[in-house]
């Protein structure tokens, strides 16, 4: 693998032995100073290109900028749409190759060399798919998940660790299709359409499951989506407790609306006091005083607003 730290030291040496600015560097490119800032530090490597004109400005090989002849000379002829002997390649040196190149071109050469389908090196090894990942367009890096899931040769964990890297709508079709359990949901549930991962909470209430099903995904879901699975846990005569791991979530409006549906004691809305307006609080402890529920009340008192009590005490 590179050692991008000592590739950046070199860098900046030569920069210094030409009586460069890193700005001066960069205008040479055509970059920003940034960009040359970052490969100094050992942040990121330049792409084959820029090595290119490196060795030009800097009167050196490209192998001796890299200090790797064997990788230079893959990357240069990837980038020249080469045929590559790549009859002895290994991973490492896929990965360092793809570290150098523009996605559109290690597309290609990774299209090429994942048609020799050997099992020794083949692109459905997870660990060297998770390294070339962030240098894949989605497309490429979909079809080699497709291929893993085609062959039954694919773990939640390493779907979870490429998420990041797929596509929304790729993702919400594997839920879709049933590819992924449902109980796996969360993990994935930051890189889901708010709109998929929406109508999947609904399917699964709205099929009777236990709403705690959802309650990991509930902080990526959209109050509109909310309110529809607070909707049919109720039509579905669910209890407030079923409820309550959603409560943080949910907005004014729909807390309003269990409250509304009249048909719990006070005991049972306990647990979501807390998360509702100082309106609604008011609103039962006067239903309190009118059933004469005075142990309710009690309960309810320390949640009531000052303002709030003072009215209901006048009453």
């Amino acid at each position: 693998m590179f050692d991008m730290k000592k590739i950046g030291k070199k860098i900046a040496t030569l920069r210094k032995e030409g009586n460069m600015t890193q700005l001066e560097l960069a205008d040479k490119l055509g970059i920003s100073y940034q960009a040359v800032s970052n490969w100094e530090r050992g942040d990121s490597m330049p792409d084959i290109s820029k090595l290119e004109e490196l060795s030009e400005i800097f009167g050196i090989s490209i192998d001796e900028l890299l200090d790797n002849k064997r990788i230079a000379k893959i990357a240069k002829e990837i980038n020249e749409n080469k045929n590559v002997d790549d009859s002895d390649m290994t991973k490492e040196e896929l990965v360092d190759a793809a570290t150098l190149q523009k996605p559109s071109v290690i597309k290609e050469f990774v299209h090429n060399y994942q048609k020799q389908d050997e099992e020794d090196r083949s692109l459905s090894d997870e660990s060297l798919i998770k390294s070339i990942a962030p240098f894949l367009d989605e497309d490429i890096l979909e079809e080699m998940i497709d291929s893993k899931i085609e062959k039954k040769n694919i773990t939640m964990e390493f779907l979870f660790s490429m998420s990041p890297f797929l596509s929304e709508d790729y993702l919400g079709d594997l839920i879709e299709g049933a590819k992924i359990p449902f109980e796996s949901l969360s993990a994935l549930a930051p890189f889901l359409s708010e709109k998929k991962l929406g109508e999947k909470a609904i399917a699964i209430i709205n099929e009777g499951e236990s709403p705690s099903k959802i309650s990991g995904i509930a902080p990526f879901l959209s109050d509109k989506h909310l309110k529809e699975v607070v909707e049919g846990i109720l039509n579905n005569g669910g209890s407030i407790s079923e409820i309550v791991s959603l409560a943080p979530f949910l907005d004014e409006e729909t807390l309003g609306l269990i409250v509304d549906a009249n048909q719990y004691e006070i005991d049972d809305v306990l647990a979501i006091i807390p998360f509702l307006n100082d309106k609604k609080v008011a609103e039962l402890a006067k239903k309190a005083i009118e059933n004469n529920d005075f142990t309710g009340l009690q309960k309810i008192m320390p949640f009531i607003d000052n303002d709030e009590l003072r009215k209901l005490m006048k009453k």
